[in-house]
């Protein structure tokens, strides 16, 4: 199952009732923004860009159960995003299983998920697509 995100609207391929009932958040944050690097792919613990962040330089191939990949409070960053800034010129997919499989989102540049609804505290993947 596939989510593409752009231009503030949601276009769903292949994607059953269950995800056609699903909402995807986007809203622009000026503070969120500023925290998130140039050319980095920013994901949050929390909705709304908020508590810890970890930002991810742009065309990086990224299978999240590494060790080293945790937030500032400790908590490990895999199965546990739940909003994405994506600042660069790529765009991103982020998948529910490690090693880009499961289900995915492409998240278009630059764009931002405040929140995850269908994929929430699930992503254990991504790369540039």
């Amino acid at each position: 199952m596939k989510i593409r995100i752009f231009a503030g609207k949601i276009a769903a391929g292949a994607v059953g009732a269950a995800m056609a009932a699903s909402v995807i958040t986007l809203a622009p944050s000026a503070s969120a923004a500023e925290r998130c690097p140039e050319q980095s792919v920013c994901v949050y613990r929390d909705a709304g860009f908020t508590g810890p962040m970890y930002s991810f330089p742009a065309n990086n191939y990224v299978t999240l159960n590494k060790v080293e990949y945790k937030f500032g409070d400790g908590t490990p960053v895999n199965d546990n995003i739940s909003s994405v800034i994506n600042n660069t010129t790529f765009t991103f997919a982020f998948y529910t299983d490690q090693n880009y499989g499961g289900s995915y989102a492409d998240v278009l540049a630059p764009r931002k998920w405040t929140s995850l609804v269908a994929q929430n505290d699930t992503i254990s993947s991504m790369r540039p697509i």
